[in-house]
């Protein structure tokens, strides 16, 4: 039987951009992915940024002044420059340094600059964009569909319980 087999294994299919993209939308997009650790965010105000090569996306993880850990797109509802620059600190709130756009770390939009400008303007409608996120034993999962197709629970199976209360919260 073993010499039934080709001789060489054709890796271009398996490689090919067109699969690629398959395999982001079918396989990464509907998983639960581990972004960070809430060690990470010690105080209030705390935040990282995570970037996703596969997505091409940049996450803004923050610990908001309600003590909630909450993940956004880490991009100004403004013009989509990218929000927070550097990598990890902890702030009262971000704002864009494009034309100052302010959030708080909850991602509410607090302040636009020359408001008067923009004629009709819903502040509430252009908060930060959330990334469904949540904590598991001090881990930070998110998960990129609009409506994910299981919780974080149902994803972990039998290891969701397996380790409470072995990590430090």
């Amino acid at each position: 039987a073993i010499d039934q087999l080709p001789s060489r294994v054709n890796l271009a299919r398996h490689i090919a951009p067109e699969n690629y993209a398959l395999e982001r939308e079918r396989i990464f997009r509907r998983a639960w992915l581990i972004v960070g650790h809430t060690q990470q965010l010690p105080h209030k105000g705390s935040y990282f940024v995570y970037d996703i090569p596969t997505f091409k996306y940049s996450l803004l993880v923050v610990r908001g002044q309600d003590d909630q850990v909450r993940v956004f797109h880490n991009v100004c509802r403004h013009r989509g420059n990218k929000l927070v620059r550097d990598t990890a600190g902890t702030r009262p709130g971000f704002a864009c340094n494009f034309h100052g756009w302010g959030y708080n770390t909850e991602g509410k939009l607090r302040l636009i600059t020359d408001e008067k400008q923009f004629d009709d303007c819903d502040k509430s409608r252009l908060d930060l964009v959330p990334i469904t996120s949540e904590v598991w034993n001090t881990f930070i999962f998110v998960n990129f569909e609009a409506k994910p197709h299981c919780t974080l629970k149902e994803w972990l199976g039998e290891l969701y319980g397996q380790y409470d209360n072995y990590f430090e919260h």
